[in-house]
């Protein structure tokens, strides 16, 4: 929460682990597939998850979890989110290990 007030942004992952923040605040953001974990994701990892615009990635996989993610953070579950986060990383390590 501090690094949001200094900066005005924070990651998934903080957000998630900062107890004072209640994580369905950010529906909005969990919605797009620009501003979702996926897309946090695609910015580190361009040319492994693949979105183009608002429109979901090309990976089903690591679409049905972004869907999965969202709703998570809309209902304020934060043990699932954290767990759908991770998994969303962990996929995306896979995609990038196959493109090698």
């Amino acid at each position: 929460m501090l690094l949001q007030l200094v900066c005005g942004m924070t990651t998934w992952w903080e957000r998630l682990n900062d107890p004072l923040t209640n994580i369905s605040n950010y529906s909005a953001e969990a919605r797009s597939w620009r501003r979702c974990a996926v897309g946090e994701s695609s910015r580190r990892a361009p040319s492994v998850v693949v979105t183009t615009g608002g429109i979901p990635p090309e990976d089903k996989k690591l679409e049905r979890l972004g869907v999965k993610f969202y709703n998570a953070v809309r209902t304020n579950n934060r043990p699932r989110a954290k767990q759908l986060y991770l998994m969303i990383e962990r996929r995306v390590i896979r995609l990038m290990q196959e493109s090698l």
